[in-house]
């Protein structure tokens, strides 16, 4: 018999999911933005969560 704690170990990780600016970035893809309002979009959005986050 296998020893339970050498199947924890082996058992692989659950996918972690999309990062906030990842999914802004999709979002704006999938609406068809250009690429010049995806990057602003993403600046303000990271400017805005640091300010935040200070």
């Amino acid at each position: 018999m296998e020893n339970p704690a050498e199947t924890k170990q082996d058992a692989p990780h659950p996918p972690k999911p999309p990062r906030l600016l990842d999914q802004l970035r999709d979002a704006t893809r999938r609406l068809h933005y250009a690429y010049s309002t995806e990057k602003s979009y993403v600046s303000r959005a990271r400017s805005a969560v640091g300010w935040k986050c200070k």
